[in-house]
């Protein structure tokens, strides 16, 4: 018989696939919740580029609209600007100066927009009377004539110049670094990126930071065909958002790629997937040496019984290598074997002729311990076959049972309190869809001693007199609290209550002493005892509880120190 294989086979069995599965369902589910996040933070992302380059376009844009209008607006400026192809630059500064310098010279706005914004890399001014067009830059900031633009990856904003009864004299336009705008753009997210397209009212790319080779193919494709660039084509493979801003003169889009969110998220759920096979390695191994371990000894225990019932007498459990329980039950297991055999030994004779009344004598000399510790035994066997509601029934039970033979006279309000939970609790698994309880005691009182069964009676008054087994709502509570000077324990339940008449005739022997008749003496016992203990300090009271039952009030003054 192989007890430890079996034993051990299906305790693992039924563990490992606990703890796999319970791992499992985790990293699925924390991968599928990270997934829909990350979409999300895509979906996001694409909003928030969006929005904030139409921020920083429109910003630039208004610059460039409030030069234009600035020159088209003043009468001095527009005719120095067409006066400046005209001339050259000895006779323009002579022009300037002999027509109020700081009015008739346009160059003195856009130095100062060019001195504030270090964004701004050019600004150019053309005119439909010249070939020639005016550069600002940081080379020279009050401006020289060019043939052509600076070359390089810039982004170019315009607006035109249509003073007051002209339809257009030219453009002024501004070159914008892109460095600051990528820059925005990155510190948007670490994990995706966000591909802008930034196109004009007539079919021009004006700004792009895509790296995506398919995505930029497919937008110059249509953009060289005239076409209008919408979402709609490109909704399956991105998250696209897209807005007209500057009065439909861009049209600013924002992709992230589906795809590479879905690669992130399989990333994650990859480490994931990891992550939860090495817990899993580890959790096994560690149940695997736990079990053994285990498994070993009960399988000593059991060998040992085996041997014993075979009628090896001599057999004794090895206690060193026994832990908790199983230690327990061992020592039980060893002084029984101990008793049984003393017992053989002094009624050999006895035993072979009265087996029966000998069975029944070697009962009776088993040590209450034995009781305790099989009642252990078998808590930890339904406890490891799953059975958690017997386990605690047993175990219940077992301390009710040490508590009997213990030889204390006094015992703490904890553990008193825990002995009641106990007691409460049988009677709840009796009836459990009858019964509730609660039991709260403050943290400094708990060390405080009362005689041992003080409370139990009354608890037994309850279950015996005042429960109703009809109901699904009977409660009973015990509160033990600080008030003043004095110690409360009050037990309240919302069973059938007292008569009336019995009540006072109960409170009068307790506060007067006046002796009256009653078939119980629970209640006599209990206050005898609290009286011996505590003295003067001590006063028990009945009262009945709101919407029903009984209360009792045991107050004791504390002592000071």
């Amino acid at each position: 018989m192989n007890i430890k294989g079996n034993l051990m086979y299906r305790l693992l069995k039924i563990y490992s696939i606990a703890l796999i599965l319970i791992i499992t369902l985790f990293a699925v589910g924390v991968s599928l919740v990270v997934g829909i996040e990350k979409k999300n933070r895509a979906e996001r992302l694409s909003h928030n580029a969006l929005t904030r380059m139409t921020y920083f376009v429109e910003e630039k844009q208004r610059k460039v609209n409030e030069l234009a209008n600035s020159i088209a607006e003043s009468e001095q400026y527009y005719q120095g600007l067409t006066s400046y192809f005209s001339m050259n630059d000895a006779e323009y500064l002579a022009y300037t100066l002999k027509n109020n310098y700081a009015s008739s010279n346009f160059t003195n706005i856009i130095e100062q927009v060019s001195l504030v914004d270090k964004d701004i890399d050019f600004i150019a001014v053309d005119t439909q009377f010249s070939k020639e067009r005016y550069l600002s830059d940081s080379k020279s900031l009050y401006g020289r004539k060019v043939d052509k633009f600076p070359k390089g990856d810039k982004l170019l904003l315009d607006a035109s110049i249509k003073p007051a009864g002209w339809n257009f004299i030219g453009n002024v336009y501004i070159g914008i670094n892109r460095e600051p705008i990528d820059e925005m753009l990155q510190q948007l997210s670490s994990e995706f990126t966000s591909d802008i397209f930034l196109i004009s009212d007539r079919h021009q790319l004006v700004y792009s930071n895509s790296e995506d080779i398919e995505l930029q193919e497919q937008i110059n494709s249509l953009l060289k065909k005239g076409e209008d660039v919408s979402m709609q084509p490109f909704t399956k493979q991105y998250f696209v958002t897209e807005a007209v801003i500057t009065n439909e003169h861009y049209h600013l889009m924002s992709f992230v790629s589906k795809e590479k969110v879905s690669e992130n998220s399989r990333a994650f759920f990859t480490i994931m997937a990891l992550t939860s096979l090495i817990i899993d390695a580890i959790l096994l191994l560690l149940l695997y040496r736990l079990f053994n371990g285990y498994v070993f000894q009960v399988n000593d225990i059991l060998e040992s019984i085996k041997k014993v019932s075979e009628g090896d007498r001599r057999i004794k459990i090895t206690e060193e290598n026994k832990k908790s329980e199983l230690k327990d039950i061992s020592v039980g297991i060893n002084e029984m074997m101990d008793n049984l055999n003393q017992f053989i030994r002094d009624n050999y004779e006895l035993e072979i002729k009265q087996k029966e009344a000998d069975f029944r004598a070697l009962q009776a000399q088993i040590n209450p311990h034995f009781m305790y510790n099989t009642l252990e035994y078998i808590r930890m066997s339904a406890l490891s076959e799953g059975m958690e509601e017997l386990s605690e029934v047993v175990f219940a039970f077992g301390s009710i049972l040490r508590n009997n033979i213990s030889k204390s006279k006094l015992i703490t309000l904890e553990d008193e309190l825990k002995f009641l939970e106990q007691y409460v609790y049988l009677y709840q698994m009796r009836y459990p869809k009858n019964i509730g309880y609660s039991f709260q005691i403050e943290e400094p009182l708990r060390q405080i001693e009362i005689p041992k069964f003080s409370l139990q009676p009354l608890i037994e008054n309850y279950f015996a007199h005042g429960i109703d087994f009809r109901r699904i709502n009977n409660a009973i509570s015990v509160s033990v609290y600080k008030e003043n000077k004095e110690l409360k324990i009050v037990i309240a339940d919302n069973g059938k209550g007292m008569d009336q008449d019995l009540m006072l005739k109960i409170n009068q022997y307790l506060i007067n002493d006046k002796e009256f008749e009653t078939d119980s003496i629970g209640i006599k016992n209990v206050n005898e005892r609290l009286k011996i203990i505590f003295g003067t300090n001590y006063q028990m009271t009945f009262k009945e509880t709101i919407y029903g039952g009984v209360t009792v009030i045991i107050s004791i003054v504390l002592d000071e120190e």
